[in-house]
Order: C-alpha cells, then sequence, then structure tokens
C-alpha cells in the first residue's frame, strides 16, 4: 500500500492559546507544523516555506488587510490559505474561511479542506508518528486560553460553572503536559513554543 506524502502547514497566529489549539488539532490529524510566525508581515515569508497550506488566525489584525495580502499572494504564486475568522466570508479559490466558534468537528472537516484542496484524501498516513504528541485536551486548552488572558484559577471556575478544583486540575495537567513546574516557565514555554 503507497503512503501519502505528510502534509506540512505554517501558522500565522498572534495568540500563544490558539497557535497552541491549533497545535493539538494539527497533530491529531497528522499534520506537520513547518513554521510559526506571530505577525501579519511575516504572510509572504511562510509563502517560500513550501507548505500546503498557510494557516493564519490574527486576533488583533484587521480581516479585510488579512484578506486583501491573502488574495495578492494567492493570485500571485497560487498558495492555499485558511483563515480563522469572526466575520462572515466565503471561501473559494484556494482561500478558506473558517468561523472560529465553530464545533472541533467542522473545523477540522474544513481544515481538511482547506489544506488538501478538498480532494478528501486521509491525512494520517500509515506509519506517520507524530513528532510532538502533547495529548492536551480541549479543556486544558480553555483554561490555560483564560489564565494566558490575566483570568484567576477562581475567575476561570466562576466563568465556566465548573469547581476551583476541576480547574486547578486542568491547569496542572496541562502543566506537566508541557513539562513546566510553574506559572512563570508556563508563561514563557506559552509565548516561545506557540507563537
Amino acid at each position: 500500500m503507497e503512503l501519502k506524502r505528510q502534509r506540512r502547514v505554517a501558522i500565522i497566529g498572534d495568540s500563544p492559546i490558539g497557535i497552541l489549539g491549533l497545535n493539538v488539532v494539527l497533530d491529531d490529524m497528522g499534520i506537520c507544523i513547518q513554521a510559526v510566525k506571530n505577525r501579519a508581515e511575516a504572510i509572504p515569508e511562510c509563502v517560500s516555506e513550501q507548505c500546503d497550506a498557510i494557516l493564519i488566525d490574527m486576533y488583533l489584525a484587521s480581516e479585510a488587510l488579512i484578506f486583501r495580502e491573502v488574495k495578492k499572494l494567492n493570485a500571485k504564486y497560487g498558495c492555499r490559505f485558511v483563515i480563522f475568522c469572526d466575520g462572515t466570508w466565503t471561501s473559494g479559490g484556494g482561500i478558506t474561511f473558517i468561523k472560529r466558534s465553530v464545533r472541533l468537528d467542522v473545523m477540522k472537516t474544513s481544515l481538511h479542506r482547506g489544506i488538501s484542496c478538498g480532494q478528501g484524501e486521509r491525512l494520517k498516513g500509515l506509519g506517520y508518528q507524530a513528532p510532538l504528541r502533547l495529548n492536551i485536551s480541549v479543556a486544558e486548552v480553555f483554561v490555560l486560553g483564560e489564565w494566558i488572558n490575566g483570568r484567576t484559577v477562581t475567575e476561570i471556575a466562576k466563568l465556566s460553572n465548573r469547581s476551583v478544583k476541576t480547574i486547578s486540575s486542568h491547569k496542572r495537567n496541562a502543566m506537566k503536559k508541557l513539562m513546566v513546574k510553574n506559572d512563570s516557565e508556563l508563561y514563557r514555554k506559552l509565548k516561545k513554543d506557540f507563537v
């Protein structure tokens, strides 16, 4: 049986938790992350990385400006782009838009189509072993996201209608998986490795 070539993507994002969440989802799908950048100006740099697609998740940049830049690069080089957005955009011509609020299964399907040109091939090849398998749960990503945005464990517990003990447990488990021992190491790890 012939093995499919492993898919590779570049990510451009300005949120450490957004990058971490994408890392977890892409790892689960068997897609390799080739480059991670944290500024919109890096979009042209990623075109030269020869990735299957460039994923853009920018909270602090205008969606319209990003779309214009992506449209230009797509027309010139034929690159595939997946843009995470809050607005309503129409996908087409090598540019896929995914609303940030969609369910995880819908996101994975849209990512698969956006990266593989909609060809419907299996992304996980036989014998593929992910280089780094974090196994961070969705609940742990949520807790880390709220924590990095300045909320305390107690505030996160109130926000999510969970006990402080449950939220602390999610944070502690995520810290073990990321191999950090305290909050300052966790902060540095999230900022360094996922942006």
